[in-house]
């Protein structure tokens, strides 16, 4: 699962311990602010990277954390790092079309999971 994961909240929490569920060890990716300023604009990320990923980490469910994550899941990340699910929450930050999802590949392999957020 990936994200900005800025302001982390008890609605980050359920989705990483319902992502943890779905398999032995959980991965978050966290986007640079560069990124996430990109796909969000205005003054976003409030907290920098740093602080985000100490964040994740502070996540029981967490296992590992992918710094600077990027914006597109690609094959060559899902073989390098031997992913078996991508996980989506349903709620989205950012205005994503169809032709520009950063997850398109993994829904094209069948292994994407959108969990309900909470």
């Amino acid at each position: 699962v990936d994200g900005a994961w800025d302001m982390f909240h008890c609605g980050h929490v359920a989705l990483l311990r319902n992502a943890k569920a779905l398999g032995d060890l959980l991965i978050v990716g966290v986007h640079a602010d560069a990124v996430v300023n990109q796909h969000r604009a205005s003054n976003y990320p409030i907290m920098n990277m740093q602080e985000r990923v100490l964040s994740v980490l502070g996540c029981r469910y967490v296992d590992d954390v992918l710094l600077d994550a990027p914006w597109q899941v690609t094959r060559e990340m899902i073989a390098t790092l031997r992913i078996s699910v991508v996980v989506r929450g349903t709620i989205c930050d950012t205005d994503v079309r169809d032709a520009d999802d950063p997850h398109n590949i993994p829904k094209e392999m069948g292994i994407q999971v959108e969990l309900d957020s909470e």
